[in-house]
């Protein structure tokens, strides 16, 4: 059982000695998300098929859950090929966005706060590089009010979404995709909303070559993109003064 405790500066630390036995890219020769593999994963909880039956997307229990007691952790596996997030043409990003929202419905009758993300490349957290996301619930009342920056330099205005490059950040290469809808979330979007984001997005991982997470908050919703170029060191861990690289006007050149 996972275990919350809160560190010396009063963050939450969630305890999981399990992490350490999860299949690690390359030490394996089987990929535990690949169709021949299925029991590696489990059960699914939900499956996207296509005309044969065979599944296209599916979600499973986390067998090396973050998960507190009586809360859920799941994975969603995002297509049946081996291969990455960054390489989806936008129909699979949209078909992605399809399942998220109905999964996310799904379990919303029952937790009361779920929190959807995606590590893609070891220096984003992935262990495996088969395309997934994560879905984790956690009680409410642990949960920090959302402070991402969602405003800063547009650099698409679309009809339903805005891209943008957040100011302020940490990190030196972030951008935000955000619907104009202000009570927007993943389990009400539209089909316009989700053709937009999966178009954008499809854009701007594609700009640059590096590991990156991708954060989805709500109200308005907005997938909240962070490459992973730069390691934090001694100034930014030991001082929280954190050490940007780029400008405004570098991002909008790379990512334009």
């Amino acid at each position: 059982m996972n275990k919350l405790e809160r560190d010396y500066s009063g963050d939450y630390v969630i305890i999981s000695p399990h992490r350490k036995k999860r299949p690690i890219e390359g030490e394996k020769k089987i990929c535990h998300f690949c169709p021949e593999n299925e029991k590696e994963t489990g059960k699914s909880t939900q499956e996207l098929k296509n005309e044969k039956g065979e599944w296209l997307i599916r979600s499973v229990k986390n067998k090396y859950s973050l998960a507190l007691e009586n809360e859920v952790h799941e994975v969603i596996i995002e297509t049946r090929k081996h291969k990455l997030f960054r390489d989806f043409d936008e129909t699979e990003i949209k078909q992605c966005y399809d399942f998220y929202q109905e999964r996310i419905k799904q379990l919303k009758e029952k937790y009361e706060y779920l929190y959807l993300f995606k590590n893609e490349g070891p220096t984003a957290g992935a262990s495996l590089k088969h395309a997934h996301s994560q879905i984790i619930s956690f009680p409410k009342k642990i949960i920090k009010k959302n402070e991402t920056a969602i405003n800063g330099d547009t650099l698409k205005d679309n009809k339903e979404t805005q891209t943008i490059i957040p100011t302020n950040t940490k990190h030196s290469y972030e951008i935000i995709i955000k619907c104009k809808r202000e009570n927007s979330e993943i389990a009400n979007l539209t089909e316009e909303e989700k053709t937009e984001i999966s178009s954008e997005l499809k854009k701007i991982i594609g700009k640059v070559n590096y590991d990156y997470n991708i954060l989805h908050h709500d109200h308005p919703y907005h997938a909240h993109v962070i490459f992973r170029k730069n390691v934090w060191a001694g100034i930014e861990l030991g001082l929280h003064i954190y050490v940007k690289e780029t400008t405004i006007n570098e991002l909008r050149g790379i990512f334009k």
